[in-house]
């Protein structure tokens, strides 16, 4: 390999910087990847770098000795290695301040290395063309190419007049789309289950992040259970991140919901005919919703995990319940509530990257509980996902102060005051569900066989 495309001391100082700047990780992980890195041993120790930010883990000598493991024997070079190369790495860097610029030569020399290689795969696919079409093997050339191509700096800019004929290629684009939607050719839109909340927004868009506000005990998860079945009804595949309830619950609700068998005879071991006609119903549902339990996860590990279904084809659509569950860290200065805001930054950064929906569940605050309407404005540690997400509904089902035939005094209403209260792409305003509560269930006013009086 021509030494001109490699630079040992840039990789080594991206590592070093990353060593001494906790902060450094997120400057370089949008810039450089572990493949980029010419040197197989430096590859390992930026990737264990990352996989500890992304966790939520401190980025230092020790907990770097801990994750490389049996890895350490391969990092290095002959005069300095192991748990040395790492004392190393820190004092041959100049300052971690340049990261990016360092991070900038490994990408760009790694770019260089992989045009090399597709140059030579390229002239393979000349030499054995054997009358192949002349157009097929520039397909094939281009594509070769264009894995290994760069981002360019300039592809975020729009002029003036070419965003008309963008905007016209747009909605060809989408009726294309539709088209191959109903032909079941193309995944379909992650539409809502309700009609009354259509009236404010037929579905999520690609990309966005919705938020589900309510308070304990309210339904939050259940709401957000219905989302997800009617999206996998449809035919997409969600990705489930429970970090409360069990697999078991889940999987326990999903029964109660489908087959209308209570839980308590579920928990008894009970199975009848009514769930296996359920499970029969819901295994011909063209997607699915894939279970993640992940008590006390980071954003950064729900971001990854996300990514790597969505890589797989698993994932085109993503949930989370919920958001004062997730372990944060704070550092850098950051209060509890800006940790919180990071924690939704990083969701929704992983929603615009994949360009699918994300769901994600929040508490409301105690000044919360006490409002008569509730809104974004309350959410528990943060006032960051009102500002953040494209959609916000909240839910509240207030307390029955006399006995009635649909419940107890101080058990909740099972009419549940819904509002949209932020909507980036269109109107906002109340509507109204009907929680059955045996099943988990939220369901439209006109779907309950007898009249709710309240």
């Amino acid at each position: 390999m021509d030494d001109r495309l490699m630079d040992v001391l840039a990789e080594r100082a991206v590592l070093g910087a990353l060593l001494i700047d906790p902060d450094a990780v997120g400057k370089v992980e949008d810039l450089v990847d572990a493949a980029d890195f010419h040197d197989e041993g430096n590859g390992l120790v930026y990737a264990a770098a990352l996989s500890l930010h992304h966790e939520g883990s401190p980025v230092d000598h020790v907990t770097m000795l801990d994750r490389l493991g049996e890895d350490l024997r391969r990092i290095g070079d002959k005069d300095t290695h192991g748990a040395a190369y790492l004392t190393h790495l820190v004092e041959a860097t100049p300052t971690a301040l340049n990261a990016p610029y360092y991070a900038r030569i490994v990408r760009r020399l790694s770019t260089l290395r992989g045009m090399m290689s597709a140059a030579g795969e390229i002239a393979k696919l000349a030499h054995s063309a054997n009358g192949d079409r002349i157009d097929d093997l520039f397909d094939q050339a281009r594509r070769l190419l264009d894995a290994r191509a760069p981002a360019r700096d300039d592809d975020h800019l729009l002029l003036w007049l070419a965003s008309f004929d963008a905007f016209l290629r747009q909605q060809i684009d989408r009726c294309a789309e539709l088209d191959a939607q109903e032909e079941g050719k193309l995944s379909p839109r992650a539409e809502f289950p309700w009609p009354s909340l259509q009236r404010y927004a037929t579905h999520a868009r690609p990309g966005t992040l919705t938020g589900v506000i309510a308070g304990p005990g309210v339904g939050k998860t259940s709401l957000m259970e219905c989302i997800a079945e009617r999206w996998a009804e449809l035919g997409l595949r969600i990705v489930f991140f429970h970090l409360e309830l069990s697999r078991s619950s889940m999987l326990d609700r999903r029964a109660a919901r489908h087959s209308g068998v209570p839980l308590r005879k579920l928990e008894d071991g009970y199975l009848d005919g009514r769930i296996t006609a359920a499970d029969g119903r819901l295994k011909t549902w063209p997607g699915g919703v894939h279970y993640v339990h992940c008590p006390g996860w980071s954003a950064s590990q729900v971001a990854r995990v996300a990514r790597k279904l969505h890589d797989q084809g698993e994932c085109d659509g993503v949930i989370v319940d919920y958001l004062q569950k997730m372990r944060w860290r704070l550092s850098g200065g950051l209060n509890s509530a800006q940790a919180r805001g990071q924690d939704i930054e990083i969701l929704k950064t992983c929603a615009e990257v994949l360009d699918i929906p994300f769901v994600l569940g929040a508490q409301v605050s105690r000044k919360g509980h006490e409002e008569q309407i509730k809104t974004a404005t309350y959410v528990r540690d943060t006032g960051e996902l009102e500002d953040k997400a494209n959609l916000l509904i909240t839910i509240d089902r207030p307390l029955l102060t006399k006995d009635t035939d649909v419940g107890k005094a101080g058990s909740r209403s099972p009419v549940a005051d819904c509002r949209v209260d932020k909507n980036t792409f269109g109107p906002t305003g109340p509507f109204r569900l009907v929680f059955v509560g045996e099943r988990f269930q939220f369901v439209e006013m006109t779907d309950v066989s007898e009249p709710l009086n309240f």
